[in-house]
């Protein structure tokens, strides 16, 4: 990764961006502020990862953000909870990938915080108990089509509840979960 990333203005997609403790790494996320024709990027929390509670802000910036991966190498809540990540409003892809903090839904992944332009939802890996946000009625904002939640042992998923908490989806995918093994939903070829 080159000293001064900033620099990089012409990047659409960048893969691999590792944020470690200060010895390891001087990067933050806030370096890729400059990288306006970012349209892809992944971002991996390494353990002992110093992150500033706006540091995410930075990202408001990337309008052509439509696809954003974000990996743990730590545990902790305060990952999530103390780090106010706001979603671009025109992302359409999010993942949270490998042991992912949260027992519960985390505010970012709330309905009404979700960007409009989100369609695609990955969770893998991770502490996540629970997919319920409390609100059932949310089609005036979540417009979520696409939902895989893969190897998440702690959540236990009623399949048609999942698809009541997100009356858009379209297609889920359920893989390696407490209480199913495989589940594959399509909207049109009802089970």
């Amino acid at each position: 990764m080159p000293k001064r990333i900033e620099k990089l203005t012409n990047v659409e997609v960048l893969k691999g961006f590792v944020i470690g403790s200060s010895s390891k790494s001087s990067y933050q996320i806030s370096d890729l502020a400059d990288l306006k024709n970012l349209e892809r990027l992944s971002i991996h929390i390494g353990s002992g990862a110093i992150i500033d509670e706006n540091e995410f802000e930075s990202l408001k910036g990337l309008s052509k953000l439509e696809h954003l991966i974000i990996s743990w190498g730590v545990c902790g809540t305060r990952y999530t909870d103390d780090i106010r990540i706001s979603l671009l409003s025109n992302l359409k892809k999010l993942h949270l990938d490998e042991d992912f903090p949260e027992e519960s839904i985390p505010r970012l992944l709330k309905p009404t915080n979700l960007p409009v332009s989100l369609k695609d939802l990955n969770l893998a890996g991770g502490k996540l108990a629970s997919m319920d946000h409390g609100k059932l009625d949310h089609s005036d904002s979540c417009k979520l089509e696409i939902i895989h939640l893969k190897y998440l042992k702690h959540l236990i998923v009623d399949p048609e509840k999942l698809q009541t908490l997100f009356p858009s989806s379209v297609y889920v995918e359920i893989k390696d979960l407490q209480n199913l093994l495989y589940h594959e939903w399509i909207k049109d070829e009802e089970r």
